[in-house]
């Protein structure tokens, strides 16, 4: 196994000595000292929290000689109610064998990290092997750094730890090149908007995001922005690679996937770039037409007042807009769940054959096209549901009133509750309402929708006051509805 393996270099252990030993300050780079650090680390542990010194350019954490044992051990759990409580086999160590604490300080700034002694007084009062008895170090190169003190069961549990390839961290595979080339070319042959991410984030990792939308359903975010959702679900490719969806409920209350992102990580960074590419393709019609909206306002102004207040408190804060857009609109604090993504992607899982827990064997052509079928079938839902909005007729409600039927189905829907609640009130003895010739009801259904209550309707049971004209006067008060 070590002939495969590349050798341990002499300055990493050179420095675990030194760093054991610590006779003086040590100061090196921030990059040698995370090499090194595994090899050291189970000599020391943590005390307490890392702090910010010197006006917060200079992180401190203190450690102790693992033979201090400054924290107490846990113990057993008394038996209580006759449950027997199991308890491994385990001994407790003395403490205090050891007195010797260090501090570790590195620059914010990332350069050259110090290691020091809280008290030269103290040394270890034993070797590098005894710390490697307790605890071994983080290193997976047991054998060379404490080989004394391996066990069988040692190099168990570092098998067991060891994962196999990632797909996810091979994104610049050819496979995986070949899959995402073919990707593209369906979302060109489909006429879907699409664009490849690559960024170097914060940690200076590579990061790769694919986003992808169709412009007939951006139109329905560019009106309907304020009522989006999004989450993300795994498994839907065989690389591992997460997947966003972008949801948008339109006016007809269907949930429509109107953007995807699809992301290597859930990194913030990746994603904030797709939201930028999303938002991009939506903006540029949008901003186009309030733009022109503006100047022809401004152009219509003869005095020049009303064009300067559009200028300093419209054009200067056109950045905003959709903010406003976003509060005015209570309905987006009533979504209090994503069970419209949840269900999104459930179909998209039913769709490619997997059951629960099971992964795709497909890659990113194979994603794409799944949701492209999906899709379509919300298209058809979408479509019924609009034909339905305006088509439908309750005959609970037309049946009593043809003139009902004109209306939208879901305000159908409240008028029948309305007729309803008549019959509640004939049955409880309630008497019949009196309105004057306005028939104005001072109850909250009225005042909301300016449509017939079940106060009128139960007034019309005993004189016909809903006649035609009156419904045409209440149709025309409703036809933004």
């Amino acid at each position: 196994m070590s002939e495969v393996m590349l050798p341990i270099s002499a300055d990493a252990l050179h420095y675990r000595t030194l760093l054991f030993e610590l006779s003086k300050p040590v100061i090196i780079p921030a990059d040698k000292f995370n090499e090194i650090w595994p090899y050291i680390d189970s000599v020391y542990k943590a005390l307490r929290g890392e702090v910010l010194q010197c006006n917060g350019i200079l992180r401190v954490q203190k450690y102790e000689c693992r033979l201090r044992k400054s924290t107490k051990s846990s113990t057993a759990k008394v038996a209580t109610e006759g449950k027997i409580i199991k308890r491994r086999h385990s001994s407790i160590r003395d403490k205090h064998l050891c007195h010797v604490q260090i501090k570790v300080s590195k620059p914010v700034d990332g350069t050259a990290v110090t290691i020091e002694r809280l008290d030269d007084s103290h040394m270890h009062t034993h070797d590098i092997e005894e710390s490697f008895r307790i605890k071994k170090p983080s290193s997976e190169r047991l054998g060379e750094l404490g080989g004394s003190s391996l066990k069988r069961q040692d190099i168990v549990n570092l098998k067991r730890g060891m994962k196999s390839s990632d797909l996810r961290t091979l994104p610049h595979g050819q496979q995986f090149q070949d899959d995402v080339l073919q990707a593209y070319s369906l979302l060109v042959e489909r006429g879907w908007l699409f664009e490849e991410l690559q960024i170097l984030d914060s940690k200076k990792e590579e990061r790769w995001g694919l986003v992808f939308a169709h412009p007939t359903r951006l139109l329905i975010l560019q009106r309907r922005g304020w009522f989006t959702q999004f989450d993300a679900t795994h498994k839907l490719n065989r690389w591992g690679h997460n997947m966003f969806s972008f949801l948008v409920r339109n006016e007809h209350n269907v949930w429509i996937p109107t953007a995807h992102l699809v992301v290597e990580r859930e990194n913030g960074e990746i994603i904030a770039e797709g939201l930028r590419h999303i938002k991009q393709w939506c903006s540029v019609q949008n901003r186009n037409l309030c733009e022109h909206a503006v100047t022809a306002a401004i152009g219509i102004d003869n005095t020049g007042n009303t064009a300067k207040y559009i200028q300093t408190y419209w054009l200067q804060t056109a950045s905003k807009w959709a903010m406003y857009a976003r509060q005015h609109s209570p309905l987006l604090l009533q979504v209090t769940t994503t069970n419209a993504c949840e269900a999104w992607h459930r179909k998209l899982k039913s769709g490619a054959g997997l059951s629960k827990e099971q992964a795709a064997s497909h890659g990113i052509y194979g994603m794409i096209l799944n949701i492209i079928d999906a899709a379509k079938d919300v298209d058809n839902r979408a479509a019924v549901a609009k034909t339905n909005f305006r088509n439908r007729k309750l005959t609970v409600c037309t049946k009593q009133y043809p003139e009902i039927g004109q209306l939208p189905v879901p305000i159908q829907k409240l008028l029948a509750v309305e007729l309803d609640a008549v019959a509640d009130r004939i049955a409880k003895g309630k008497e019949v309402p009196d309105f004057d010739e306005n028939l104005r009801c001072q109850c909250k259904f009225h005042r909301q929708y300016l449509l017939p209550c079940r106060h009128i309707f139960h007034l019309d049971t005993e004189v016909k006051v809903l006649t035609t004209a009156r419904w045409k006067t209440s149709l025309m008060m409703n036809g933004g509805v």
